[in-house]
């Protein structure tokens, strides 16, 4: 017989953060787009991608790789004293929150990178759909 799990109550959404990574986005982009789209700064797309880079890097190594992600209580070694496993546990969730803000970083740049590369490919089929459906509707 299957054994499903408990039903848990769904976390609330983190508003303030996904504004603030929406915000960022639309900043990120709008910079992106402002300087290499109509400038012509072709540099500033290693410089988005050397920062996410290493924002994502540092993420990773701070967390340990998360390695210790998946550690409960009862996983850690039997040798290990009660504080020590508590200690652990502790030091790992105080990792995982103080390095939270690195994603408001991480996401609108890669999200911004990904923006760049769907115009760079899909582009010209873009901007004719969207001529093509503004004349239908008699936009423009």
């Amino acid at each position: 017989m299957a054994r499903f799990p408990a039903q848990q109550s769904p976390r609330p959404v983190p508003w303030r953060l996904v504004l603030l990574v929406l915000c960022n986005t639309v900043l990120f982009f709008g910079i992106y787009a402002y300087f290499v789209m109509a400038r012509g700064v072709n540099w500033l797309f290693w410089v988005y991608f050397g920062v996410l880079l290493a924002a994502a890097l540092g993420y990773v190594l701070y967390n340990r790789a998360f390695a210790d992600a998946a550690c409960t209580y009862a996983s850690l070694p039997l040798d290990w004293s009660h504080e020590k496993k508590t200690e652990f546990l502790a030091a790992r969730d105080e990792r995982k929150r103080r390095s939270k803000w690195l994603l408001v970083i991480i996401f609108p740049l890669s999200l911004s990178l990904m923006f760049d590369i769907i115009f760079l490919f899909f582009g010209d089929a873009l901007r004719s759909l969207f001529e093509s459906v503004g004349k239908g509707l008699g936009i423009w």
